[in-house]
């Protein structure tokens, strides 16, 4: 029964909108739905998710477990490879993941009814969310990389052969998830230093695309 009150609840809505003489789409009509039915827990935590801040926080917690991973030893080249790797591909793993969540940062707002209706906080949002979109793809492709890196010393030499090449394809492969850790860092201090103003002349050009 809880799924027909729903679906007449949504009913209603879309009774009370047409009253209204508002013509919506279907995209809007679902969305205008499940703001209606979208429990508020949740919408605070994508409210908490997506706050620049947040990311910035987050960002910085990334950024001291790949030092600690350097530190361990991720990048020292060993005779045993096998901790090494599953350092990187867990690592890897990570920053693939956190990175396809930065870059649907827009698409999260838009799921949970966040998008902002004042002229000025949409700029700024669409900025935040195109600084999103570009680091998280550069998180993506680095932890990819690093990840294949890893994998390739973990196959066996009789299906890709990489004796004597294993301490340096895992050192550029801890090299790449050392330069994640750098791009965080400048994503952090850009989302918690910069200036509304020039975030948005920053990512203007691209956001219109």
């Amino acid at each position: 029964m809880g799924w027909r009150k729903k679906l007449l609840d949504c009913c209603v809505v879309g009774e009370t909108l047409q009253k209204a003489g508002q013509k919506v789409g279907v995209a809007e009509f679902e969305g205008r739905c499940l703001s209606e039915r979208m429990p508020n827990t949740f919408r605070n935590l994508a409210i908490l998710f997506v706050h620049p801040r947040f990311i910035a926080f987050l960002n910085l917690l990334l950024v001291l477990n790949l030092i600690h991973a350097v530190l361990e030893g991720a990048l020292v080249p060993s005779l045993n490879h096998h901790e090494t790797v599953d350092i990187i591909e867990g690592l890897g793993i990570i920053m693939i993941a956190w990175g396809v969540a930065l870059e649907e940062r827009h698409k999260i707002r838009e799921i949970f009814h966040l998008l902002p209706k004042k002229r000025s906080e949409i700029s700024y949002q669409n900025a935040v969310d195109e600084n999103c979109h570009c680091f998280g793809l550069g998180f993506l492709l680095l932890g990819l990389f690093a990840e294949v890196g890893a994998e390739c010393v973990s196959v066996p030499d009789r299906i890709i052969n990489t004796s004597g090449l294993d301490d340096a394809i895992l050192f550029i492969s801890g090299g790449l998830l050392v330069v994640c850790s750098v791009l965080m860092l400048i994503q952090s201090i850009m989302l918690i230093f910069a200036k509304r103003e020039w975030l948005i002349r920053r990512y203007q050009k691209t956001s219109q695309h």
